[in-house]
């Protein structure tokens, strides 16, 4: 018996050791990178399709200003879709705030220039406006998936490490377990 215990502990060193699950997708908590890149951009898609679909739609219909409303908040708040469900609120609500800034600056743009249509302030804005748009957008698509990446290191962190044990009192064996958050 006393022979077994140090060949025990040899194996038990040889398998001890940090335990991470091989498919960590399998985590309760975990955010897939690709549905958060989905998320972000069927956000975007639809709110431009639904924009295209009021334009296309006749003028003066009660329908068209429903679809523009609905077209134009959605494009605000979509392509962040990806960080809220990766949890990151603060990105998703960074990015709707540039998004309304540069509708803002669009629409100031167009009073600008209702009565003036030379004027390159009115242009600037507009430019900038869109700029921002497409940027802001842009950035929260190609950034979703990250969020989501640096969620599931949060939950990656936490991890359970065995350890073998003898105690020479007792001459037993026996597996100390290690968390760690």
């Amino acid at each position: 018996m006393n022979k077994a215990i140090p060949i025990l502990l040899v194996i038990l060193s040889f398998t001890a050791g940090s335990v991470h699950a091989s498919d960590f997708s399998a985590h309760p908590g975990y955010k897939s990178p690709s549905t958060a890149t989905g998320m972000a951009l069927l956000g975007t898609t639809v709110p431009v399709a639904l924009m295209f679909l009021a334009a296309s739609e006749s003028s003066g219909s009660s329908d068209s200003g429903g679809l523009v409303l609905m077209g134009l908040v959605g494009s605000i708040f979509g392509p962040g879709l990806g960080h809220s469900y990766a949890g990151e609120n603060g990105r998703f609500w960074s990015g709707a705030g540039w998004r309304t800034l540069a509708w803002s600056s669009l629409v100031v743009a167009v009073a600008i220039s209702w009565d003036d249509t030379d004027s390159s302030s009115g242009a600037f804005l507009a430019v900038g406006g869109a700029a921002l748009y497409l940027v802001s957008t842009v950035y929260d698509i190609a950034t979703a998936s990250d969020s989501a990446d640096r969620h599931n290191e949060k939950l990656e962190s936490r991890e359970v490490t065995l350890i073998p044990l003898w105690s020479p009192q007792d001459n037993s064996v026996g597996l100390g377990v290690s968390l760690g958050f």
